[in-house]
């Protein structure tokens, strides 16, 4: 998974695209857990309709999630670490770098 970034001071809502995780045909059924430690880490949500990106990429419904990340110290690539549960009954845990930015 690609390294999201942003400054300390920014409070935002970030999409974590869970795709290359999953099994053809499944989807996420619910969110266990997302967290952090030393960045503030919101609940996360699933993203139940299709996204379109910038970069031309179009993600599923159901195969990505959103949270809001505050905080964090300049220069610092903190670890998020989360779990879902799959359509399959699947459990899913994954890791996503943060890169604040000084």
């Amino acid at each position: 998974m690609a390294t999201l970034e942003k400054y300390a001071s920014e409070s935002d809502e970030y999409d974590i695209v869970l795709s290359a995780l999953l099994l053809p045909g499944e989807t996420i059924s619910s969110v266990t857990s997302l967290t952090g430690t030393g960045i503030t880490v919101g609940t996360a949500t699933i993203i139940d309709t299709a996204v379109y990106y910038d970069d031309g990429s179009v993600v599923a419904s159901h195969e990505a999630i959103r949270a809001r990340i505050s905080a964090g110290t300049g220069g610092t690539t903190y670890t998020i670490r989360g779990t879902v549960v799959t359509s399959s009954a699947n459990t899913k845990i994954f890791d996503v770098k943060m890169k604040v930015l000084a």
